[in-house]
């Protein structure tokens, strides 16, 4: 965690090159619902959450998680799910 995060403070930290561009940034994952669904798992992450959610509204952004519901042996039409590009969720 202390590498990724030395390697963080590397990177441009501003998006001037949008010139105000409305962007929408959007990540998937399949384990994430068991940190918020299980208080036991949400504790060890949540000062870090609402530090994150502080520091996006101090610098002019927001954030929005939800969860996507998909049926768990069901294709994503015309894809076999090997072969989706968002894999199960």
């Amino acid at each position: 965690m202390k590498e990724t995060i030395e390697k963080a403070g590397r990177i441009p930290t501003t998006l001037d090159k949008l010139s105000g561009t409305i962007v929408f940034l959007f990540f998937i994952e399949s384990y994430g619902h068991t940190v918020f669904d299980e208080p036991r798992h949400f504790s060890m992450i949540e000062s870090l959450m609402r530090e994150f959610e502080l520091d996006l509204k101090a610098n002019g952004f927001g954030a929005y998680s939800n969860f996507l519901t998909y049926p768990p042996n069901a294709e994503p039409p015309g894809l076999p799910m090997e072969h989706s590009p968002v894999g199960s969720i």
